[in-house]
């Protein structure tokens, strides 16, 4: 692209367009490949196997944290897994669980991600759609070409509406066990009462510090592969 660029001293602007989107025979190629991987995206095995999969994950995780707490406490491993972080996980997945179906649906309608975690990422424009082909979307061809784009990639909003699901969930419940291993280390450290221990662990929850943000948000994406 950049040597076909360069190629166009002098052009028009233009020119630099039709260049920068490419020719219809590749327009068309895109269109073909988005078809064939939302085809192949479409059975509901590819859906099932998502879903289970990160269930599966997700419990998984509350298993390992409340044998690693028990591992911590008999080899006294300092700044570790603290006892009680597994149930806070427990909590933070129920507490996200109405969040996690409402993002869910925004990200289905809207084909955008990241509500539960905090980064919205915009879709991106479809390769099957009046914009990709040069047609007026305000023509009856050109709302077909929307129409037939948008029917194509439900699929992939399907599948991106069930990673909004659990990411919001294991970002929840990453915080809440964050929040309680900060909370108790500053009790033990006395920098908390221990009688603020509850209150404390609200605090972090609700306003997180950046370090225990960007841990939940690499627990979301660890949660959904």
């Amino acid at each position: 692209l950049a040597s076909r660029i360069a190629a166009m001293r002098g052009a028009d602007l233009g020119d630099l367009d039709d260049v920068v989107r490419g020719t219809v025979g590749a327009r068309t190629r895109d269109a073909v490949i988005e078809g064939w991987v939302m085809g192949l995206l479409s059975g509901p095995k590819t859906h099932l196997v998502n879903t289970m999969s990160n269930t599966s994950v997700l419990f998984l995780q509350i298993g390992e944290r409340a044998v690693a707490a028990r591992l911590g406490r008999v080899l006294g491993t300092d700044g570790g897994v603290q006892v009680g972080e597994a149930m806070a996980q427990t909590f933070g997945m129920l507490q996200g669980l109405k969040d996690a179906f409402r993002f869910a649906g925004r990200s289905f309608r809207t084909g955008k991600s990241g509500f539960g975690v905090g980064k919205v990422d915009l879709p991106r424009q479809g390769a099957i759609s009046s914009e990709s082909f040069n047609i007026a979307s305000d023509t009856w061809i050109g709302r077909v070409v929307d129409f037939l784009g948008t029917a194509v990639r439900i699929p992939g909003r399907a599948l991106g509406a069930e990673d909004e699901f659990f990411k919001t969930l294991g970002y929840r419940m990453e915080l809440h066990a964050r929040a309680l291993r900060q909370a108790s280390e500053e009790v033990h450290g006395g920098k908390v009462a221990p009688d603020k221990l509850k209150e404390r662990i609200a605090e972090l929850v609700e306003n997180p510090p950046e370090d225990l943000r960007l841990a939940a948000t690499d627990a979301a994406l660890y949660q959904t592969f």
